[in-house]
């Protein structure tokens, strides 16, 4: 079964559904060197 990767800002709701969206719309950050999803989008982000 293949890895399957998802996002979903908790703020607005925005999702990603692959590799492209989330690099897209959320961008990614290394914790405990495994690469991982931001929790919020890009736009949420902006706006704090």
């Amino acid at each position: 079964m293949p890895n399957v990767i998802k996002s979903e800002c908790p703020k607005c709701g925005k999702k990603g559904k692959n590799y492209e969206q989330i690099e897209d719309k959320f961008g990614w950050r290394i914790i405990k060197g495994k690469k991982r999803p931001q929790s919020y989008c890009r736009e949420c982000r902006r706006r704090f």
